[in-house]
């Protein structure tokens, strides 16, 4: 049923702009603008859409700001439900496109602002798109890429004041250093790919902005590990090749030996038929002398026989020893040619090896001096950035010579652990009265200093409303400030920031005190006695079983001493053990030097915390404050 009154729907529309006269062209237009916001008023985004489609190309819509503004609806609402997170969407494509259309017939500047914040939607999820996409492999990269281009497009037609350049840096940074991570994992088949791309990127950067000294260090490092690969593929080759020489010189040495020895056989061979050839002839010399003289010379013959066989034996052994002797020298002297020639080769080896490793250290010196010099700049900026801090914090707090002004007699000591601090004094007057604070926020350094500054610009706040509040009023305001400003909901993980306070309001005319504390105690010397009134045990900040802080009114008399102040003095290590100062202790000074005037107090507490401190380094910020009535 749905289906046939769509399709009715489209029919009509489409017979009453065939049929439609001129002068009716702008109320059919509205007729089809009104159908589109009906149907996305139904959540029926599709229908708005194909009614969109079928009118996009005539000529009565072509310049309609509103239509295309509303086509641009249809589109992302579609892409929001269906195509969310796919990196080439077709729904959100449309989107744009329609968008930009609206955006560029400008017919309806009512419309401009609506226009210009769907389009900055539209480029969000491009550039969240393309951080997601880029990852190591090649076509999550290129995804990524195109969602990059397609954001920067988006961008630069809305916002006249958005930094193309800046934007294109930060994208090109960070895919240089995929393609570095992935020129040092990928195997040598990959290697220069990897390398050119990685490199590319830098040198682009470097084109858009010379002063990124980052992309300087990242090129030096991917240009030494570029070294460092190809000096380990000539190591490896070097060595195959001396491996090589290696057998082919043993091979070459067998085959000599053999031939030396077959030599020497055939050799003694040949002596051996020769010898046997001149006694044969002998034999038969001998056979004609006849048998007369046989007898006469036997024995003369016989000793002949013998020395000829002997003279001969021994000239065969003394050729085979000779022959052997020979052998062994040439096969010794051999060997210790290739042994020297192999220990030179080792020794060039060697010496090529070690110019590798000098020029790969003398790099390596030069990335270490620039490691050096970039984190030496970095911690200029660091120290600068917070030197500036102190100078907004500064300007904050309440200077002691305008607090002068309104207090009697007093003093005010303040020494920051670090440039910054995380204690702060403030001080406001309204009519006859006048507000004290000494504030200890958690931690210190530049984490307590913002929320220092924080605390500051809530206090003046609070006070600066038309009603003269109590402390405990100012106090109870302050911790909704700060749960609510900070969204602190208690949940593990959450913000647990906080402040521990002693707030003071003084009635300058009548010495009426009125004063509340959230872990942080008041100290009053009066008649040569101390007494300490407690502070409610709850910070300023969640805390799981809060409630209304106490506010204390107490009559000052001529000559009580009030003294409010953090934790850091007590909490200072030093002493001859190396112990916590203790508040105990720090209670037993002031009483100590109650009827010295406030200035001497100042010096003197001064000096003795350096005295305890010693050595040691400051646990933490230091801020007290005494008024004497």
């Amino acid at each position: 049923m749905r289906k046939f009154l769509n399709f009715f729907s489209f029919l009509t529309i489409l017979l009453f702009c065939t049929n439609g006269s001129a002068q009716n062209s702008h109320s059919f237009c509205d007729s089809v603008i009104k159908s589109m916001t009906k149907y996305l008023n139904q959540g029926r985004t599709d229908s708005a859409a194909r009614i969109a489609d079928i009118h996009m190309n005539q000529p009565d819509f072509s310049g309609d700001t509103k239509f295309w503004y509303y086509r641009g609806i249809a589109y992302k609402e579609l892409f929001k439900k269906h195509e969310r997170g796919v990196a080439k969407s077709g729904y959100r494509e449309k989107a744009a496109q329609s968008y930009q259309n609206a955006l560029e017939l400008n017919g309806d500047s009512a419309l401009l602002k609506d226009i210009k914040k769907d389009i900055k939607y539209l480029a969000a999820t491009y550039h969240n798109d393309a951080v997601r996409f880029l990852k190591e492999d090649k076509e999550s990269i290129a995804q990524s890429i195109y969602l990059d281009d397609k954001y920067l497009g988006l961008m630069s037609q809305i916002d006249e004041n958005f930094n193309e350049k800046e934007s294109e840096i930060d994208f090109l940074k960070s895919l240089g250093l995929i393609y570095s991570k992935m020129f040092d994992k990928e195997g040598d088949s990959h290697d220069l790919e990897y390398y050119d791309l990685a490199k590319s990127c830098y040198q682009k950067v470097l084109t858009l902005d010379s002063t990124q000294k980052s992309v300087r260090y990242n090129l030096v490092v991917l240009e030494t590990n570029l070294k460092t690969k190809s000096e380990n593929l000539l190591i490896e080759e070097s060595g195959k090749k001396d491996q090589t020489i290696l057998s082919l010189n043993a091979v070459k040495q067998l085959a000599e030996a053999r031939l030396m020895e077959s030599q020497l056989q055939e050799d003694a061979k040949r002596k051996e038929l020769i010898v046997l050839k001149n006694e044969e002839m002998l034999n038969k010399l001998i056979g004609r002398a006849g048998q007369e003289r046989k007898d006469a010379v036997a024995a003369a013959e016989s000793r002949k026989k013998n020395i000829i066989i002997y003279s001969v034996g021994g000239g065969l052994l003394l050729v085979i020893v000779f022959a052997g002797f020979i052998f062994r020298s040439l096969r010794v002297a051999r060997k210790q040619k290739n042994i020297i020639e192999i220990q030179k080769n080792e020794v060039s080896r060697q010496k090529d090896i070690a110019d590798s490793q000098r020029v790969i250290a003398e790099e390596l010196r030069e990335v270490a001096e620039k490691q050096k010099y970039i984190a030496e700049e970095k911690q200029k900026n660091i120290t600068d950035s917070i030197r500036y801090a102190k100078r907004i914090q500064d300007a904050l707090l309440k200077e002691e010579a305008h607090i002068s002004t309104h207090l009697p007699e007093h003093l005010v000591l303040f020494m920051p652990k670090d440039i910054v601090s995380g204690d702060f004094y403030w001080g406001s007057e309204k009519h006859e009265f006048w507000y004290v604070a000494v504030v200890d926020c958690t931690g210190h350094g530049v984490p307590g200093a913002v929320l220092s500054m924080l605390g500051i610009s809530f206090l003046n706040d609070i006070v600066a409303t038309e009603q003269l509040l109590p402390p405990a009023e100012v106090l109870n305001r302050l911790r909704d400030k700060v749960v609510r400003e900070l969204g602190q909901t208690g949940n593990t993980g959450g913000n647990k920031d906080g402040m521990d306070i002693s707030l003071v309001r003084l009635n300058l005319k009548t010495n009426e005190l009125q004063w509340a504390g959230a872990n942080s105690s008041l100290t009053l010397i009066r008649n040569e006695q101390l007494e300490e009134v407690k502070a409610d045990k709850q910070p300023i900040g969640y805390y799981p079983e809060s409630r209304p802080f106490t506010n204390h009114q107490i009559q000052l008399q001529k000559g009580d001493i009030l003294y409010i102040y953090s934790d850091g003095y007590a909490d200072q290590y030093g002493g001859p053990k190396g112990k916590k100062l203790m508040r105990k202790n720090f209670k037993a000074e002031l009483l100590k030097i109650r009827h010295q005037p406030m200035t001497a107090q100042k010096a003197y507490l001064n000096q003795f915390y350096d005295t305890w401190k010693g050595n040691t380094e400051q646990v933490d910020d230091v801020c007290v404050i005494g008024v004497r009535v």
